[in-house]
């Protein structure tokens, strides 16, 4: 499995262990929906949590929309987006999801 391992040798006797994956956990908002997805002008995004931020990149990783929330419900804008796919990162106080999203 691709990652990052702690790599222990004993050069007595040739043993190793890779130790614990140092990745980060999925993790899973609770009620987390986006719609309309694809959209043409903007995608509502809702969870049972409250969500603290989202972020929006492009394809490439460029961040293309930050905004803090304080909300079970915002809303996104994607009328200045070139039409493509794009990746956003809902975050609320427990952790954080992302999602692809699709502009028509």
């Amino acid at each position: 499995v691709a990652g990052t391992y702690n790599l222990t040798v004993n050069v007595f006797t040739g043993a190793y262990d890779f130790g614990a994956n140092l990745g980060t956990k999925n993790f899973t908002i609770a009620g987390l929906k986006t719609y309309p997805n694809p959209t043409q002008n903007s995608w509502n995004i809702s969870a049972k949590e409250q969500i603290t931020s989202v972020q929006v990149f492009d394809i490439l990783g460029k961040s293309v929309f930050t905004k803090a929330f304080s909300s079970n419900e915002v809303n996104v804008s994607a009328s200045k987006l070139s039409r493509g796919v794009y990746f956003a990162k809902i975050s609320t106080a427990k952790g954080s999801s992302n999602v692809k999203l699709v502009k028509e």
